[in-house]
C-alpha cells in the first residue's frame, strides 16, 4: 500500500477545523485544483464511474455511509476523524483520512491519502498521479486552515457564497471584513438570495 501523509497544526478549536473538513465535495469543491478534480470526475463517467454528479446531501453536515463526489464516507467520529473510501474506477483501492488533534490553543490537521494497487495497472496509476499530490492534497490542506480560521474566528448564523453555513462578526471591523468576501446573515440570504454585496459594503438590514 502506498501512502502520502500530510500534517500541520491549526491555529483554531478542533470543531472549528472539523467543520471546514466536512465541507468538502459538492458545491464547495474541494479547497484547491478544483479543475484536477472536475476532471478526474469526468474521465471517471466516460468509463462508468459516478464521477462527481453525486454531490453531497447537506452543504455542511455528512453521515456515516454518504456520497461526497465519488468518495464514500466510511469512518465518522466528530471533531475527530473522517474516512472516506473512493467509488470512482480505478486499478486499486483509494483511501483519503483526516485526523484532528488538539494541540496547544490549535489543531494538529493530518491528512492521509492510501492507494493499494491491483497489478502493473495500479502501480503505473500511482505514480503518474504522484506529482499532482503536491498540487491537490497540500491546497486542500492549506485550503482548510484558511477556513477553519474564519470559523474560529467568527461564530456560527451567516452564510457565504456559496450557499454554506458562514460566519458572523460583532466588531465594526470583523463586519466589513465578512462584507468584503461576500458572507451574509441567514436573513440576508433567504432575502436577497446567493449574491454577495458589493466590495467593501455591506448591507443595512442583515448584518
Amino acid at each position: 500500500m502506498f501512502t502520502d501523509r500530510r500534517s500541520l497544526v491549526v491555529e483554531a478549536p478542533p470543531e472549528a477545523v472539523w467543520r471546514a473538513v466536512v465541507r468538502i465535495g459538492g458545491g464547495h469543491g474541494w479547497y484547491a485544483a478544483d479543475g484536477l478534480w472536475r476532471l478526474r470526475g469526468w474521465m471517471d463517467r466516460l468509463v462508468g464511474g459516478p464521477g462527481l454528479r453525486r454531490g453531497r446531501r447537506d452543504p455542511e453536515e455528512v453521515g456515516y455511509g454518504e456520497a461526497l463526489d465519488f468518495w464514500r464516507v466510511t469512518g465518522l467520529d466528530r471533531n475527530r476523524r473522517l474516512a472516506l473510501r473512493a467509488e470512482m474506477k480505478l486499478p486499486g483501492e483509494a483511501l483519503l483520512e483526516f485526523r484532528l488533534e488538539p494541540q496547544g490553543s490549535g489543531t494538529r490537521l493530518t491528512q492521509t491519502a492510501r492507494f493499494l494497487p491491483r497489478g502493473l495497472a495500479g502501480l503505473a496509476y500511482w505514480y503518474s498521479v504522484l506529482p499532482l499530490h503536491a498540487v491537490v492534497f497540500r491546497g486542500m490542506l492549506q485550503g482548510v486552515r484558511r477556513a477553519a480560521a474564519d470559523f474560529a474566528r467568527f461564530p456560527p448564523g451567516w452564510l457565504d457564497p456559496s450557499g454554506g453555513t458562514g460566519l458572523i462578526g460583532f466588531s465594526p471591523t470583523d463586519r466589513k471584513t465578512a462584507g468584503r468576501r461576500g458572507w451574509r446573515t441567514r436573513a440576508a440570504w433567504a432575502r436577497d438570495g446567493p449574491r454577495s454585496p458589493p466590495s467593501g459594503r455591506t448591507s443595512r438590514s442583515g448584518w
